[in-house]
């Protein structure tokens, strides 16, 4: 991989080596959030995603905004579709109607048809922010071109279980904001397919490692249940990061009480106070000897 790693002459791990690098267009990929995992429901891909949305989008981020996507996210998911669709979800009645004749939810179904109740106006209105997020991260070609397809063209699990390397490059003065959403749904999606090795006992269970730097742009809610369950699923991750301030608050502490290695560089006077509490035992604790 030029400008990454060298790999010297081994063919096959040429061959194990999957790049995910959006401003390049010679590595263009397909990913789909809303693929089927098996072992993971519509609901459980929705609820995740959702929690991605409400991160970076906390400025806008509301009960109806969350009502919305959670909603739109699980017929999308029951549909085999992709982000793309979302915007014709809400705003065709025609492509309404006929994504809403495959969904199963209960709760989903009579959520579109309160929806469609509502005045043209009104529906609108009501959408008329989830829109334009949606669609101006859509809006630049290099990330449209990831989702449109509904197959993704790597398979996270197949990756977890058979040793392949995923190396991901955002370029955030590149993508802008897109990089920390893309993030964030790929690394959502990588939770959700370590979660989804329920379907195999313990000791089959293929150690894999998760690196990540400037976590804090990518780690959702949901993230701390992955700190705090990942041993169970052989997953080990390590988290690069500049300062603990860049973390909310519950996000540090399950951190600071999950990680069995930490490294500190430079740190400032603030987080000196709070990592010598975490590293350093008083001399009046140690054991005899």
């Amino acid at each position: 991989v030029k400008g990454w790693l060298y790999f010297y002459s081994s063919k096959s791990l040429e061959d194990n080596i999957i790049l995910i690098e959006p401003t390049n267009p010679k590595t263009i990929v397909s990913f789909n959030p809303l693929e089927e995992i098996k072992g993971i429901s519509p609901e459980e891909q929705a609820g995740e995603l959702v929690e991605v949305f409400k991160k970076i989008w906390s400025d806008a981020w509301g009960a109806r905004m969350e009502g919305i996507l959670r909603n739109s996210l699980i017929a999308l998911a029951e549909n085999n579709l992709t982000l793309v669709e979302l915007p014709l979800l809400l705003s065709d009645s025609l492509v309404r109607k006929r994504i809403l004749k495959k969904v199963k939810n209960p709760t989903c179904r009579q959520r579109f048809k309160e929806y469609d109740s509502l005045r043209p106006s009104t529906r609108r209105e009501w959408v008329e922010s989830t829109l334009n997020k949606v669609n101006a991260f859509l809006s630049d070609r290099r990330i449209r071109q990831i989702f449109t397809s509904q197959k993704s063209s790597f398979n996270l699990r197949e990756i977890i279980d058979n040793k392949k390397i995923l190396l991901i490059k955002l370029e955030r003065g590149r993508l802008k904001g897109s990089a920390d959403l893309l993030g964030s749904l790929l690394l959502s999606k990588i939770q959700m397919a370590a979660f989804s090795r329920t379907d195999l006992p313990q000791s089959k269970r293929v150690p894999f490692y998760l690196y990540i730097d400037e976590f804090q742009n990518f780690a959702t809610q949901s993230f701390i249940e992955t700190l705090s369950e990942a041993r169970k699923y052989k997953l080990s991750l390590i988290l690069a990061h500049q300062n603990l301030s860049q973390m909310p608050k519950e996000l540090q502490a399950s951190v600071l009480a999950n990680c069995g290695v930490v490294s500190c560089f430079r740190v400032s006077r603030e987080d000196a106070q709070i990592m010598a509490k975490e590293l350093l035992t008083p001399l009046y604790k140690l054991p005899p000897g």
